[in-house]
């Protein structure tokens, strides 16, 4: 019996292939499609789901129904150039207003990882974001994507913030200006006379700077948190060097400037200190942590790009090795067991082919609700070996630890905070 996968396979595409009825054929499909997805065979899936869409003698409906499936499935496996693919489609108007919204929220996640998106994607992206959080995502990725689309989304965060500092996204959208500001103050300290009369106006400037940049603190926004602390230091250090200068200049009063002076270096190391702090805390892989290693603020490009991108590999077909063909006989003919799905996405896992990894997990999952900790394992290990270490961490935290995966995964991800 479990060799009856085949045979079905053959008989139904050949039944859908000759049924001369539309409404017929797209029934036969889309049972044929069921049983290839349910088995794991998302490469076959996608391949029955086109030759629908592309069937014009299918109800529309229909046809709208197959994309919105064939969108899910892109987003679940990770098939980027797919999903940029049918992105593209003038079939996206139809797809249903929760779909849309997780395709949002999945991208954004994906734009600010380390891993490379096709270009389309940032316009997909730009076009159905929504929330603030997510427009935060896209600011951050700006270094990421093709010029026109980095325009797209400053002059998006413009307009939503008028000048206002209310949010974290419009803290985002002055902080270049802030940090040029930090810059020509260091750059104002460097070239100021070193006598007495000098020193108040230059104090004054310092704390008028200090003041502007409270605007910055409780941002939420880790990143954001480690420019602050840099560009505070930077500020620090400028005073307590133009003080030692003036200082050495003025031997009168040069104990009392050292004194002070000492006092701003003193602020200076103590904010930078708090860099590593602050990444320690947020337990999350950002490509700013590396910037506490400088000794200055750095520009804004060195602070969001991560040093290098993970190209994912895409498989063109499903993976066909003999035990995992094996698995799927043993699903197709007993569906109740939810181990064998387990199994299975494990040793797609084990095997490198992470998309069908992250995909038979997140079947797994929805069909048996009641072991979604062990799907999630998988899930989070898939993500984490694709470059998604943020997301993998929001899967590992609901995990089980079955098989060691979640304890593994987690330590990985550790690794990885701490390399940055």
């Amino acid at each position: 019996a479990e060799k009856d996968i085949e045979t079905f396979i053959k008989t139904a595409s050949a039944m859908a292939n000759a049924e001369k009825r539309p409404k017929e054929r797209a029934n036969l499909y889309e049972s044929l499609a069921d049983e290839t997805l349910a088995v794991t065979r998302f490469n076959e899936t996608m391949s029955i789901w086109t030759r629908s869409l592309n069937d014009s003698t299918i109800p529309l409906k229909t046809r709208h129904k197959i994309f919105d499936k064939m969108l899910k499935l892109s987003l679940v496996t990770r098939n980027l150039p797919k999903l940029a693919s049918l992105s593209d489609s003038s079939m996206m108007a139809s797809v249903s207003a929760e779909t849309k919204a997780n395709l949002s929220q999945q991208l954004s996640g994906m734009v600010e990882s380390s891993v490379e998106i096709p270009a389309a994607l940032y316009g997909v992206a730009i076009k159905y974001t929504r929330s603030e959080e997510d427009w935060v995502s896209l600011y951050k990725a700006q270094f990421k994507m093709p010029g026109q689309y980095r325009k797209k989304v400053l002059s998006v965060v413009k307009d939503r913030c008028r000048g206002s500092m209310r949010s974290t996204l419009c803290k985002w959208n002055f902080w270049p200006e802030y940090a040029h500001n930090i810059a020509s103050f260091a750059s104002t300290m460097q070239k100021a006379p070193t006598t007495i009369v000098s020193i108040e106006p230059a104090a004054l400037k310092l704390n008028k700077l200090l003041d502007r940049l409270k605007g910055f603190e409780n941002s939420g926004d880790p990143q954001l948190d480690i420019l602050l602390t840099l560009g505070t230091a930077d500020a620090y250090e400028a005073f307590g060097k133009y003080l030692e200068r003036t200082a050495a200049a003025n031997k009168e009063v040069t104990t009392v400037l050292m004194a002070k002076a000492s006092e701003s270096i003193t602020a200076a190391t103590k904010a930078r200190k708090q860099c590593r702090a602050i990444v320690a805390a947020a337990k999350i892989s950002i490509p700013t942590g590396r910037a506490c290693t400088k000794d200055q603020l750095p520009s804004l490009s060195y602070a969001l790009q991560w040093p290098e991108l993970t190209n994912l590999s895409v498989l063109k077909n499903d993976p066909d090795a003999k035990d995992i063909q094996d698995y799927q006989k043993k699903i197709f003919v007993d569906r109740k067991n939810w181990k064998l799905y387990f199994d299975l996405a494990e040793k797609y896992l084990n095997s490198n082919q992470y998309g069908h990894a992250a995909g038979a997990a997140v079947y797994g999952s929805s069909m048996f609700t009641q072991n979604k900790e062990e799907f999630y394992a998988i899930l989070g290990c898939a993500t984490l070996r694709m470059g998604f270490t943020n997301e993998a961490q929001f899967h590992l935290k609901k995990a089980s630890d079955i098989g060691g995966f979640r304890q593994e995964c987690l330590s990985q991800i550790n690794s990885v905070i701490r390399k940055l």
